[in-house]
């Protein structure tokens, strides 16, 4: 090859090797160990709320990096601003940023957009530790998220948490998913949801900490139409649910 022909590489190709280099490398870095879970790259996977996407497109390096949609399901793109995305599938929110972008930058066809992290943005209120909006990966459990939001407080009701998703509120059996470990009692989370933990009427002047320890021993009971009250000298004082 004569020297002039080693040098015709043209800027369009230049630019499509280097975002194929870029883009192995992103792939690469995504499978370390300890870092977050790999994520499938599937062009028909619907994009949530709390989502980060990767971006690469060589030569730009605004559009290098992490994008996370919030909690409107939006990303802000360099010069642009907000683009809602939640609810398209990648492939789609791929087009639309390409085009969007488009107004701004003269080059953008070649970007690539990936999802590098799915997460849950969920609120947690009532009896517990550190009320208000926790974080989590994505598959976090009602479990988890109570940990996150500091834990269970002395006083609440175990056996009618709540998960509220805008108008619909489903009541659940928190106690008896400890009791049993039995997992299908616990609601999926979903982005934006409230997990509230209600206050127990019945425990009046009994104490109960929420260990594995006292939970059997000192009662569990919730709601004093349905529960015995047992204090004084006796082994186990404690209010405790009964059922008809």
């Amino acid at each position: 090859m004569t020297a002039p022909a080693a040098f015709a590489l043209r800027t369009p190709d230049l630019r499509l090797l280097l975002l194929a280099l870029l883009w192995a490398a992103m792939a690469c870095l995504w499978a370390v160990p300890g870092s977050a879970q790999p994520v499938p790259q599937n062009e028909d996977a619907r994009l949530r709320i709390g989502d980060i996407l990767s971006f690469a497109l060589p030569g730009e390096p605004a559009l290098n990096g992490d994008f996370a949609i919030d909690r409107r399901g939006r990303i802000t793109l360099p010069e642009v601003g907000p683009v809602e995305i939640a609810g398209r599938t990648l492939g789609e929110a791929t087009t639309l940023i390409r085009n969007t972008l488009a107004r701004a930058y003269r080059f953008v066809t070649p970007l690539q957009v990936g999802i590098k992290e799915r997460r849950l943005f969920i609120t947690v209120l009532g009896y517990v530790g550190k009320p208000g909006e926790v974080d989590l990966p994505a598959n976090s459990t009602v479990q988890e998220a109570i940990a996150a939001a500091g834990g269970l407080q002395q006083g609440a009701q175990l056996d009618k948490l709540q998960i509220r998703r805008g108008t619909r509120v489903t009541v659940f059996d928190y106690k008896k998913y400890l009791d049993t470990g039995d997992t299908s009692i616990l609601p999926v989370l979903q982005p934006l949801d409230v997990l509230f933990v209600p206050s127990s009427p019945a425990t009046g002047n009994v104490q109960i900490n929420f260990d594995s320890r006292t939970l059997s021993d000192q009662g569990d009971a919730g709601d004093t139409r349905t529960a015995i009250k047992v204090f004084g000298e006796v082994n186990r004082p404690g209010s405790f649910a009964y059922k008809d």
